[in-house]
């Protein structure tokens, strides 16, 4: 059982919306990738593919006549970490000018 945890590795997937004209070729995009999510009033599909075959995927889809456009996920893109701007800064300042960290109206 320990070998099969060694062989293990992640696969990178990216996502894909699947903007539709109808809803009829949802059996041919569960080819394509894992569908992860249908909206039936907006008429869109979220799906999943590997990162390696994205642009094939994407070809793939375009050519359903069903599809309007595809788009693919800026999530990997996205900065998810976030540090407050200035924080450090500030804290030198307040203590250069003798004003208490805890209460800052204070001086």
């Amino acid at each position: 059982m320990d070998n099969h945890q060694e062989d293990f590795q992640a696969v990178e997937r990216i996502g894909l919306v699947v903007w539709l004209h109808s809803m009829r070729p949802l059996k041919q995009l569960k080819r394509h990738g894992h569908i992860h999510y249908v909206s039936r009033k907006m008429k869109y599909a979220y799906l999943y593919c590997d990162l390696q075959r994205v642009e094939e995927v994407t070809r793939r889809l375009e050519s359903i006549n069903a599809v309007k456009y595809v788009e693919q996920s800026m999530k990997p893109y996205i900065k998810t970490e976030y540090q407050k701007k200035g924080s450090k800064r500030r804290k030198e300042r307040r203590i250069q000018n003798g004003n208490l960290i805890g209460n800052p109206g204070l001086q």
